[in-house]
């Protein structure tokens, strides 16, 4: 029986025609295209879901929880069933929180010792635990008594805006209500005090720009789910380098491996290495490639294209005599190089390895659709998958 590659190029597909996907130069891709079977792949999520939603979706489970939650997983944080926890950023504001970067330039400087400055702070006899993570990301957990992680974030979740107050997205009758009136307090709390701290940090005078507030946003508690092997049989392992992929794998109780950046300078070779290792006694291996989606978030269509080929070259070259397996290549999501920021819609889907062959050509958003595998959902893939392994 064969076994199953996942490789999920995050935010890969784009609005933009000719999109970075038609105009690359990527002859290993088009190979699998053609000796193989495309589609396209409704991901079932909604405009406030994205990666982890899509990513929990693709791997067949409807049942996901949010994605700071995720987040904190991923970052090794022993989660409470009584934490709040959120995804976060460092980010740059003007004194009256007007938000210039949401991302803080990207720049890693500094951010672990910044990050200590906030980690262990108590705000209202809940303690804060906060780490820096990977590029200008954070993860922030509350840790206390009578919580709720029903309230809004504070990341407007674009530059030109204010910090935004957390408030209760409960109605006032409901019997939770308090418990996230008080959650949010603590939560607006700890970002003023974020800026008080990190705004007078010698070392943000070190930075080319100042990391002097935190933006949070997506709050989750602890959920648990049925193992990867438990519902599909197999021993499986993921390879990525953000942690919500990271985190998502180790809900799940995949193996893992953290290997390279998330950024378009990713180490390829090092990850093709990791899947090969894990290939030797697993049965379904996950790699995540992120830098696609960044490139499009910084609204760089030429760096995304350019990404693209070197994938082709590192990860697919090697892929593509990979023996007794069955490759499928997919997205999590658009993201769109105009305008930066994600999309819904259909993502092309490709499988390779079986003795199954469409018309296909090109693993791209409008040659796929004319593929055999037709229009798919993403919970249908590993049933799909499954399938065909033989």
């Amino acid at each position: 029986m064969k076994k199953i590659i996942l490789v999920i190029l995050d935010g890969a597909a784009d609005l933009m025609r000719p999109s970075p996907l038609q105009l690359a130069k990527k002859p290993n891709l088009d190979y699998m295209a053609e000796h193989g079977i495309c589609g396209l792949m409704d991901n079932e999520i909604t405009g406030k879901d994205f990666s982890e939603a899509a990513n929990f979706n693709i791997l067949g489970y409807k049942r996901k929880p949010e994605r700071g939650y995720v987040e904190a997983v991923g970052a090794g944080i022993n989660v409470n069933e009584s934490d709040i926890c959120f995804r976060a950023n460092f980010a740059t504001v003007t004194s009256d929180f007007l938000v210039i970067d949401r991302r803080a330039g990207r720049e890693e400087a500094y951010l672990d010792q910044l990050a200590s400055e906030l980690d262990g702070i108590k705000v209202k006899e809940c303690e804060i635990i906060f780490r820096h993570t990977l590029g200008h990301r954070a993860v922030l957990v509350l840790r206390g008594e009578e919580l709720s992680d029903k309230i809004s974030g504070t990341d407007p979740k674009r530059e030109g805006e204010r910090v935004r107050e957390s408030f209760p997205i409960l109605p006032e009758h409901h019997p939770e209500f308090p418990l996230a009136k008080r959650t949010a307090k603590i939560l607006n709390e700890f970002t003023q005090r974020s800026y008080r701290i990190l705004s007078k940090h010698e070392l943000n005078k070190k930075r080319n720009i100042p990391a002097n507030i935190i933006l949070s946003r997506n709050p989750g508690k602890k959920v648990e789910l049925e193992s990867f092997e438990e519902k599909y049989g197999m021993k499986a392992a993921c390879v990525a380098a953000v942690n919500g992929t990271i985190g998502v794998a180790k809900i799940l109780g995949m193996s893992y491996a953290k290997v390279g950046n998330g950024l378009t300078t990713t180490s390829l070779d090092k990850k093709i290495q990791a899947l090969f290792d894990f290939l030797k006694d697993h049965d379904f291996v996950f790699l995540h490639i992120k830098g696609t989606d960044v490139a499009a978030h910084d609204k760089n269509f030429e760096e995304k294209r350019k990404f693209i080929e070197r994938i082709d070259r590192e990860v697919f070259g090697e892929l593509l005599n990979t023996e007794n397996a069955i490759v499928a290549v997919t997205c999590d999501h658009i993201t769109n190089s105009l305008t930066g920021e994600h999309a819904l819609g259909y993502v092309p889907l490709l499988v390779y390895g079986t003795e199954e062959k469409d018309s296909v050509k090109s693993f791209d958003e409008e040659s796929a659709r004319f593929g055999d595998i037709g229009i798919i959902r993403a919970s249908q893939l590993m049933e799909k998958l499954i399938s065909l392994r033989g």
